[in-house]
């Protein structure tokens, strides 16, 4: 993942860390242009138990939603499928820190 523009590339990984302040929102992106091949996304979902997701939208390439969460570790799910009918699914694992640890580098 690319910590300035949060844009995760898909066939790296199924599970991202990542790491944020409390009170911030930030725009996340997966990539999945590399492992689609003559593909595209028809469908995008996000599912978080404990996060908010926001403004979540789609390319033929790439999902997109906004997260914000309270202080805590929290966990977020993208699962696309695509034109020929394959389901990929990806993680981020999410720690949100109050800005006191988030400034000491205490993201446990």
């Amino acid at each position: 993942m690319n910590i300035n523009d949060r844009t995760i590339n898909a066939s790296q990984h199924f599970r991202f860390s990542a790491a944020q302040q409390e009170g911030e929102t930030l725009q996340y992106i997966i990539s999945y242009a590399s492992i689609l091949q003559s593909a595209e996304i028809s469908t995008s979902t996000w599912e978080a138990s404990t996060a908010s997701v926001a403004s979540p939208s789609n390319t033929t390439t790439s999902a997109t939603a906004k997260i914000t969460a309270s202080s805590g570790r929290h966990e977020i799910t993208n699962t696309i499928t695509t034109t020929t009918g394959e389901t990929h699914k990806r993680i981020i694992a999410l720690v949100v820190k109050r800005d006191d640890n988030y400034a000491a580098g205490d993201y446990n």
